[in-house]
């Protein structure tokens, strides 16, 4: 199993968002990190496993999705997500799963 992070910024829905993630799985909380890398960085920082989920705060999890997966090499795993607006499928908004180690090679994005 590894750590499940909700990231929210103060999103419409995201405290409803945030129970239903709770009936399936133990969660931290990121919350009001400025950028999606210093956002990605701080659940690294804090994850206590190899690999980490992020469930972004306006995400909607649907009942079959289990928080099961195990990874055979170190990439960045992406579900694809429905659209609620357009019912389209792809990764946007979608669940994540991480390496930490990612996070040691890389560099946040200069402004």
């Amino acid at each position: 199993m590894y750590d499940v992070f909700f990231l929210t910024q103060g999103e419409p829905n995201s405290e409803s968002n945030l129970r239903r993630l709770q009936t399936k799985t133990p969660v931290k909380v990121v919350s009001n990190v400025k950028g999606y890398f210093n956002a990605h960085k701080a659940c690294a920082d804090q994850s206590s496993t190899e690999f980490f989920y992020v469930v972004d705060a306006d995400a909607w999890i649907v009942d079959d999705f289990e928080f099961t997966h195990s990874p055979e090499e170190e990439r960045v795993h992406v579900w694809r997500s429905i659209n609620p607006l357009n019912n389209l499928r792809y990764g946007h908004g979608a669940v994540k799963l991480f390496p930490v180690s990612a996070f040691d090679r890389l560099e946040p994005p200069i402004d």
